[in-house]
């Protein structure tokens, strides 16, 4: 249950609140809250504007424990 909230959490509130760094002309947004919540995946605006990068941030392990993850199983 909580992984579908923190699913949700991501596809609305990443979505309506925080800031455009990358592309301001789409709604998808960066919002630190969602990203600790989701474990990194609140960094939306980024994931839109650079889809191919599987990080979804330029910060790459800070705040994205999902990258750490994937980083770590590749190894």
């Amino acid at each position: 249950a909580v992984l579908l909230n923190a699913t949700w959490l991501v596809n609305s509130a990443a979505h309506l609140f925080g800031y455009r760094p990358y592309d301001k002309n789409i709604s998808p947004r960066e919002n630190i809250l969602v990203s600790l919540g989701a474990v990194g995946e609140g960094f939306h605006n980024y994931h839109h504007s650079f889809p191919y990068d599987y990080s979804a941030s330029e910060y790459r392990w800070h705040i994205n424990f999902t990258t750490f993850f994937i980083d770590c199983m590749a190894a």
